[in-house]
């Protein structure tokens, strides 16, 4: 910024034009512009609940501590998406299975489902 005003006061005292002082100004506008959007921004609040019915969470885990993975599944379901699908990859684990059949069991009213599906092979990028 400083050496934008030395160059103004360049130009002011020689008429000796200077990019840079173009360049800074097209960003000095640019960032005004993006400045004032931003301030009036604000989030997206639909009243048409029927969106949401063509949602899918899918949730890869692996080990997931079981207090934690409960916690994100309630998060998730409270939301109510159409289907929660839930990939647990890797090692067998029993702890992972048996807390999505019991969160299903225990589901309170108007909670979506969790469908969970075990593979044995592990990440993302299986050949």
């Amino acid at each position: 910024m400083y050496t934008f005003f030395l160059m103004v006061e360049d130009y002011i005292k020689t008429h000796n034009l200077h990019l840079f002082m173009f360049f800074f100004a097209f960003i000095f506008i640019r960032w005004g512009i993006v400045f004032f959007h931003a301030i009036r921004y604000k989030p997206y609040d639909y009243e048409d609940k029927e969106i949401n019915y063509f949602t899918s969470v899918l949730l890869p885990v692996v080990d997931e501590p079981l207090d934690l993975f409960y916690s994100v599944l309630m998060k998730i379901a409270r939301q109510n998406p159409s289907e929660i699908i839930v990939v647990i990859n890797g090692p067998k684990n029993e702890g992972l299975e048996n807390l999505c059949v019991d969160f299903n069991r225990n589901l309170p009213i108007g909670f979506t489902p969790v469908q969970h599906y075990y593979t044995p092979v592990a990440g993302k990028r299986n050949g």
